[in-house]
C-alpha cells in the first residue's frame, strides 16, 4: 500500500515538473524575438505560431493556424520553398540548419528568411518546429549584418548569445548550455552562485545600478556591456539585455541575454586610438592635443593657474627628406619623438603636431619654467641623429606661450605659439622664444602683405627694372640682371627684400617666377634685335621652389621658344643658400638647365656656408661674390685676400666672377685688382627700366672704353 501510494506521488511530481517545463516552453516560445511554428508532419497543417511569426507575415493566428503555407499564400512560387520538401532529412539527421528560404507576407512582398528545422513529437504527433530569422536587410549596412548574424546564430546555432536567469536576489537560477562555447563554464558552474563576482570591479557599480532599475521597471529591455570574467582567467566583454519577467509565473526571474563582442569593443578602442595618435610616432596627434589642451586650460580658469604650450619645429628636416629620402626622415621623427618622451618626465603632455612639428603641454607652468624646458627639449635634440646607417643633423626651434596672457582659447594658445616659433626660426633656428603680443602685430601684417601679394599677381601690379653689369676691362655693359618691382597701389613701392622672401616661403614664387622669366626674355630678345653691337645678357634669379617643381626644364624651353631668345642670351641665378639646402633635390633640373646651353651663376656668394667644391658640383659659368665683402674691401685687407682668393678659386674653375654692391671709384678699383671680371652696383648704374636699357644697347651706348681704369659708363 505504501509503495503504491509512493509510486503515485511519483506520478503526480512527475506530472507537476512536465506541467512547470511545458508552461515555461510555452513562455519562452510567445516572448522568443524568433519566429517559431510548429507544422504537422503528416499533413503539413501550422499548429501553432507565435507572435514573432505573426508580426514577420503580417497574418493573424486564425488566417495561418489549421492550414499550410501554401493555402495561406506564404511561398512565393513552387512547391520546393516549402520547408517541408527538407522534411527528410530532418528525419534522417533530427534537424537541419542555416536553410535560406523565401516567403511572401500578407502585403506582398517578398523576404528572405533563414530556417532552423527539427523533428519533434508533440502530443503523440510528428511535427516540424522550425525557427526563422527574418534576413532581407541583411545587406543594407555592414553592421545591421554582422548583429543579423550574430543574433540568428545565437538563437538558431546557440552560439554566442548566452541566456541567463536571475531571481530578485540576483542569484543565477538558470544558465543556457552556451556559457560553454562563450565563456568556458559549464551551466552548474553558475547556478546557483552570484555573477556580479565574476565582473569586472570597475564595471560592477554600473551593473548593479542596471540590475536594480530592472526590478523598478517590469517588462522594459536593459541594456549593458561590462567586462566579465570566463572560466580561463580573462575579461571579456558582454553585450547584455535584461527584462524583468519575475511576474511571469513560467519564468519567476530577470531573462538576461548576453553575447562576446571583445573583438568588436578592442577594434572600437584601436580605431579611437588611432583616431587620436600619429601612426609613426605613436604620439597623441593634433586632434588628441587640442582636447587635452581644451581640459588644460579649462581646469587651469577654474584653478587661476597658466598652461603653457611650446611648440617645436625641427631644423633642416626638409633638407633630410629631400635628400635622403622619407624613410629616413620618418626614422628621425621617431628619434626625436623618443628623446622628447625621455627627457620629459614631469606630467607634460608630448605630441606630434604634423610634419615634424611637435607640441608639449605643461599644465601647469610659468615663463621661466616653460622656457627651462624648452632648453632641455633643445639640448635633447641637438645631438645628431643615427638612422639608417647614417648621422643626420638634429636640432630645432621652440615657439613658447602661456595661456591665459598670451591666449583665452586653445586656437589662440597655439597660434600665439606659432607666432613664436616663426621668430625663433626666423632670427636662425636653434632658439626657444616666448611670444609677445607685438609679434601678432608683424604676424598680422606679414598675413596682410601676403594677402597684398596675391592680388597683386593676379592684378599685374608687379614690374622689372634692370641694373646693368659692366665687364671691368672695358666698361662694357655685359649683362643686365631683372629685379621684381612692387608699387602698391596704397602703401608705394614695397621694397624687393621685403616681399621676395615672402614669394618663396608662401609659393607665390612660382608664378611671379614664370612672370619675370618671360618678360625678362622678352625684353632681351627686343635689346639682341635692337643692338649695334653685341647685346647684353639677361640674368634672371631662380628660387628653390622653381627649380624644384616638376617641369621647369620644360618651362624654360618654353618661354625661350615663345620670345625667340638664344639659350645663351640667358643667364639663371641660382643662389648660395639654394646650393647649400637644395643641391640634390634640384641638381637634375640644374644639369637639365646647363645642357640647354644658357649659363648658371652663383648668385651672392659668401652670405652662406657652402664651400668651393660646390663649384664642380654645379659646373656654373659665373659667380657673384655677395655684397658684404665690398663694404670693408678698403680697409680690411683680410676682405681683400677672401675676395682674391674666391677669385681665383672661381677662375680655376673656368668661371667669371661678378662683385655685387660695388658704390665707389674705390672699391671698383680694388676689385679689379684683385681680379674680378665684372662689376655691379650704384657707381655704375641704379636698375632702369626696359626702355632705358634698350636705348643703351641700341646707341651702343655701352662702349665707354675712354674713361680710363677703371671704366665708368656714362648712364
Amino acid at each position: 500500500m505504501l509503495e503504491r501510494v509512493a509510486n503515485l506521488r511519483s506520478v503526480e511530481q512527475s506530472d507537476e515538473e512536465l506541467r512547470r517545463s511545458q508552461e515555461r516552453f510555452a513562455a519562452i516560445f510567445r516572448a522568443s524575438p524568433v519566429a517559431i511554428v510548429i507544422r504537422s508532419l503528416v499533413d503539413g497543417r501550422f499548429r501553432d505560431v507565435n507572435d514573432s511569426f505573426l508580426k514577420m507575415t503580417g497574418y493573424t493566428r486564425e488566417e495561418v493556424v489549421g492550414r499550410t503555407p501554401t493555402e495561406v499564400g506564404l511561398w512565393p512560387g513552387s512547391p520546393e520553398d516549402d520547408p517541408m520538401h527538407v522534411a527528410g532529412l530532418v528525419r534522417a539527421h533530427g534537424g537541419v540548419r542555416n536553410h535560406d528560404g523565401a516567403f511572401r507576407t500578407k502585403a506582398g512582398e517578398l523576404r528572405h528568411v533563414l530556417l532552423s528545422l527539427e523533428r519533434i513529437d508533440l502530443e503523440g504527433e510528428a511535427c516540424l518546429l522550425g525557427f526563422g530569422y527574418d534576413v532581407t536587410d541583411r545587406e543594407a549596412a555592414e553592421a545591421a549584418l554582422r548583429t543579423s548574424e550574430e543574433r540568428f546564430r545565437a538563437l538558431v546555432q546557440n552560439a554566442t548569445d548566452v541566456i541567463t536567469i536571475l531571481d530578485a536576489a540576483g542569484m543565477v537560477c538558470y544558465e543556457s548550455p552556451a556559457i560553454e562555447r562563450v565563456l568556458g563554464y559549464a551551466p552548474e558552474d553558475l547556478v546557483g552562485t552570484d555573477p556580479f563576482a565574476l565582473i569586472h570591479p570597475d564595471d560592477v557599480a554600473a551593473v548593479r545600478g542596471l540590475f536594480e532599475e530592472s526590478l523598478r521597471r517590469p517588462g522594459v529591455n536593459i541594456p549593458a556591456e561590462f567586462r566579465f570574467r570566463d572560466k580561463a582567467g580573462s575579461w571579456r566583454w558582454l553585450e547584455v539585455t535584461g527584462i524583468n519577467l519575475i511576474a511571469d509565473p513560467a519564468v519567476g526571474g530577470i531573462v538576461v541575454n548576453s553575447r562576446d563582442v571583445t573583438e568588436r569593443r578592442e577594434a572600437e578602442a584601436r580605431l579611437v586610438h588611432q583616431a587620436f595618435h600619429d601612426p609613426l610616432t605613436g604620439l597623441p596627434n593634433r586632434a588628441r592635443f587640442a582636447e587635452l589642451l581644451e581640459v588644460a586650460m579649462r581646469e587651469a580658469r577654474s584653478d587661476g593657474r597658466s598652461v603653457g604650450v611650446l611648440l617645436l619645429d625641427l631644423d633642416g628636416f626638409k633638407i633630410v627628406n629631400d635628400s635622403l629620402g622619407h624613410e629616413v626622415g620618418d626614422l628621425q621623427l621617431v628619434a626625436v619623438a623618443q628623446r622628447l618622451v625621455s627627457c620629459l618626465d614631469r606630467g607634460e603632455t608630448v605630441a606630434r603636431f604634423g610634419g615634424d612639428e611637435f607640441t608639449v603641454l605643461l599644465e601647469e607652468a610659468n615663463a621661466e619654467e616653460a622656457t627651462a624646458t624648452a632648453g632641455r627639449i633643445l639640448t635633447a635634440i641637438a645631438e645628431p641623429v643615427h638612422v639608417a646607417g647614417r648621422e643626420v643633423a638634429g636640432g630645432g626651434s621652440v615657439g613658447v606661450a602661456l595661456g591665459p596672457v598670451h591666449g583665452a582659447t586653445p586656437g589662440e594658445l597655439l597660434k600665439a605659439a606659432d607666432v613664436a616659433l616663426y621668430r625663433a626660426k626666423d632670427a636662425g633656428g636653434g632658439l626657444a622664444v616666448v611670444y609677445d603680443p607685438e609679434m601678432a602685430a608683424e604676424a598680422l601684417a606679414r598675413f596682410e602683405l601676403e594677402l597684398d601679394l596675391r592680388s597683386a599677381v593676379e592684378a599685374g601690379e608687379l614690374g622689372l627694372a634692370y641694373q646693368p653689369v659692366v665687364d671691368l676691362a672695358t666698361g662694357r655693359l655685359v649683362a643686365v640682371e631683372a629685379l621684381a618691382r612692387w608699387d602698391h597701389p596704397e602703401r608705394g613701392p614695397i621694397p624687393p627684400e621685403a616681399f621676395v622672401p615672402l614669394a618663396e616661403e608662401t609659393g607665390l614664387i612660382v608664378p611671379i617666377g614664370a612672370w619675370i622669366l618671360e618678360q625678362a626674355c622678352r625684353e632681351a630678345a627686343q635689346w639682341a634685335d635692337a643692338a649695334t653691337g653685341d647685346a647684353p645678357v639677361i640674368s634672371v634669379n631662380v628660387g628653390a621652389r622653381q627649380l624644384r617643381r616638376p617641369g621647369f626644364v620644360e618651362q624654360v624651353v618654353q618661354i625661350l621658344a615663345a620670345t625667340g631668345l638664344a639659350p645663351a642670351r640667358l643667364q639663371l641665378e641660382v643662389s648660395e643658400q639654394v646650393l647649400v639646402e637644395e643641391l640634390r633635390a634640384t641638381s637634375a633640373t640644374l644639369r637639365g638647365l646647363h645642357a640647354l646651353g644658357l649659363e648658371l651663376a652663383i648668385d651672392d656668394f659668401g652670405s652662406g656656408a657652402s664651400s668651393l667644391g660646390y663649384f664642380r658640383e654645379l659646373n656654373a659659368h659665373a659667380l657673384k661674390v655677395d655684397r658684404s665683402f665690398v663694404f670693408r674691401l678698403a680697409s680690411d685687407p683680410g676682405e681683400r685676400a677672401i675676395v682674391r682668393a674666391i677669385t681665383d678659386v672661381a677662375h680655376a674653375y673656368g668661371m667669371h666672377v661678378t662683385v655685387e654692391g660695388i658704390e665707389t671709384a674705390e672699391q671698383a678699383a680694388i676689385v679689379r685688382e684683385l681680379g674680378g671680371d665684372r662689376a655691379q652696383g650704384f657707381w655704375f648704374a641704379k636698375p632702369a627700366t626696359a626702355e632705358r636699357v634698350r636705348a643703351l644697347v641700341s646707341a651702343s651706348a655701352s662702349d665707354c672704353s675712354d674713361l680710363g681704369p677703371p671704366p665708368r659708363p656714362r648712364w
